[in-house]
């Protein structure tokens, strides 16, 4: 499968969900995101293992900004969390019901 290419299908275990509900429900003012880990097969499934959220990225309530120092951060998680995976996707909430995708997003969402 190509690096660019989307997945046909996510694998994504109940505890990895639970775990970004729980942070999607930290804050109900202003968006919480973060980076998704894992792999993606030869049949185009992301196995998505494990997450981990942007505690410091810059919030708003229809924006999320991931600075150089928030990749860092995520980037050196990953590595000692995940070790060999990589970063399969992300996710973030709209707290204020705003729920279609921004032009900006849309190339960019598994």
């Amino acid at each position: 499968m190509e690096n660019n290419s989307r997945p046909s299908n996510i694998d994504i275990s109940e505890k990895v969900m639970i775990g970004i509900e729980k942070h999607a429900y930290s804050n109900l003012e202003a968006e919480v995101g973060g980076m998704l880990f894992g792999r993606i097969d030869e049949q185009g499934v992301a196995h998505i293992i494990g997450s981990i959220p942007a505690l410091t990225a810059a919030a708003e309530q229809i924006s999320l900004t991931f600075t150089h120092d928030v990749w860092a951060d995520i980037l050196s998680k990953g590595e000692k969390q995940y070790p060999g995976e990589k970063i399969v996707g992300w996710y973030h909430t709209h707290p204020v019901s705003y729920t279609h995708l921004r032009a900006h997003e849309t190339g960019r969402n598994l």
